[in-house]
């Protein structure tokens, strides 16, 4: 009998980390052009994929260094996950945190530019400004914003927000906008262009309790650096933990780490990593780092996954373990 248990609890073991060990996650901030020129030519013949984590706005305005839509959707095709970055990439002590806090108190008249408003804030950014349901433009100087209706001028050294309404008079409150509302509508927009985005990778890595919540409230899963070294044993799919890697880091020291902490554990390591083989960026990486790794991985036999297929595993492992 005491055999029997022993084989058991063995097999049960050898099931879930069959389901769990040794998966390792490629996530590309941004959406710069390098991950559509370089990384996926590297990772595709390997019969590899990532994630690539977009900034909406650069996507939609055709920024030339990041990636077209065309791109991304190409990405997909071959069986990269897109995530959202956030629309503008803030961080959510920068802006009003949610769509509650993003009215504006206290307008008055701008003494400065007549038909103009202006009021205090308190943020250290603007992401963006609505009037109603309409978006007014941001412009670089108050002189600007004063000849063109719909649009506004925030002077971070005062903290004074400059806005000249699309009309005067014109109905609408204006209001900044918020964190939760970067989150929902980068998932929205993303999918009104075809791109599946049902995780979330937080801009900075920057996560407070306000950023979970959110996280759970519009995405299935978050992914974030956290206090953690990027291994992942555990299957809340809102507290991925991930780990940056740096510019200068060899591809060698990557596979040691996979070699100790990874494979043949039941351990899942997201990496965040930013443009490959064009320099643009923060902490881009050569793309010889990245075929390096990519090959070892390969060869060794470590599954990587998107950050579905891992929150995926880790929660069916986890579910057997409890059975």
């Amino acid at each position: 009998m005491a055999r029997a248990l022993i084989l058991s609890l063995a097999l049960l073991a050898a099931w879930v980390s069959q389901a769990t060990a040794g998966m390792v996650t490629l996530v590309f901030d941004d959406g710069l052009r390098g991950v559509h020129q370089y990384a996926l030519p590297i990772l595709r013949p390997l019969g590899l994929a990532g994630v690539a984590a977009v900034i909406v706005e650069p996507l939609e305005s055709g920024n030339a260094d990041y990636m077209t839509v065309a791109q991304v959707r190409e990405l997909q095709a071959s069986g990269w996950e897109i995530a959202s970055h956030g629309l503008s990439h803030r961080r959510i002590t920068d802006i009003p945190a949610r769509y509650a806090s993003e009215a504006v108190s206290r307008w008055r008249a701008d003494p400065t530019a007549p038909g103009m408003v202006q009021a205090y804030t308190p943020h250290q950014q603007v992401a963006c400004v609505l009037q109603g349901e309409l978006r007014l433009a941001p412009e670089p100087s108050l002189a600007l914003a004063s000849r063109r209706p719909g649009s506004y001028f925030f002077d971070r050294i005062t903290g004074e927000l400059h806005v000249n309404p699309q009309s005067p008079g014109a109905d609408g409150e204006i209001r900044l906008c918020s964190y939760e509302r970067e989150m929902a509508e980068s998932r929205q927009r993303l999918e009104a262009l075809g791109l599946h985005a049902s995780s979330y990778v937080v801009p900075y890595n920057y996560v407070n309790d306000d950023v979970i919540e959110l996280g759970r409230r519009h995405y299935a899963r978050m992914a974030a650096g956290y206090d953690g070294d990027g291994l992942n044993r555990g299957a809340d799919p809102h507290r991925i933990v991930r780990s940056v890697v740096h510019a200068g880091q060899p591809a060698q020291e990557l596979i040691e780490l996979v070699q100790r902490e990874v494979r043949g554990q039941d351990a899942w390591l997201v990496l965040c990593l930013h443009d490959v083989g064009s320099g643009l960026g923060w902490e881009p990486w050569p793309a010889g780092e990245l075929k390096a790794f990519a090959a070892w991985l390969r060869d060794n036999g470590i599954d990587v996954v998107t950050l579905a297929q891992g929150a995926e595993r880790m929660a069916r492992g986890q579910a057997k373990a409890a059975r």
